[in-house]
């Protein structure tokens, strides 16, 4: 689904591999449950998994501070709007 593939497995970020009893470590504090949906779109490749969930962790961490200016324009307005009536 998301295309990750075994040829993914060779990057790395600083340095870091995932060995199989981090990997096993991590299952077991992230859940095999919460792991389910990245096991399902790499076919059960336990890196490519853990690699997807950083990576959506990073992706989501990026929209963090665009949402909270959104959400302090959208108060602003809101009591704008109100402070009129």
């Amino acid at each position: 689904m998301y295309g990750v593939s075994a040829a993914n497995r060779g990057l790395n970020v600083n340095g870091f591999r995932y060995t199989n009893e981090i990997l096993d470590d991590l299952e077991v504090f992230l859940s095999r449950e919460r792991l389910g949906t990245y096991l399902d779109a790499t076919r059960n490749d336990r890196e490519g998994a853990v690699r997807l969930h950083v990576w959506n962790t990073a992706a989501s961490a990026a929209f963090y501070g665009p949402l909270q200016g959104l959400e302090v324009a959208l108060r602003n307005a809101m009591n704008r709007m109100h402070g009129e009536r």
